[in-house]
């Protein structure tokens, strides 16, 4: 490639193809629980990808770690008594 050229990756198609990811369209967050569920970056294309990735990424990663951990040291979940969780 020239000095200059500009590349777009089309993330709407990468992320719909079925071979990808069977059943693409079909909402199913199971489907990025294997062997890579604690790579950030593998499989998720909002940060983008290659070596143009968001440097913040990081950042904010250990950011909802920070909060999240606060959450449950200073708050005590119970379940709603009135809306059972079904599962």
């Amino acid at each position: 490639m020239e000095a200059g050229t500009v590349v777009l990756s089309n993330n709407f198609h990468i992320t719909t193809n079925d071979k990808e990811y069977p059943e693409a369209r079909r909402f199913n967050p199971e489907r990025f629980m294997n062997d890579h569920v604690k790579d950030v970056l593998e499989g998720h294309l909002g940060w983008g990808s290659g070596r143009r990735v968001c440097i913040g990424w990081n950042v904010g990663w250990k950011n909802m770690f920070i909060v999240f951990s606060r959450l449950l040291y200073c708050f005590e979940f119970i379940e709603d008594p009135v809306f059972p969780l079904q599962v």
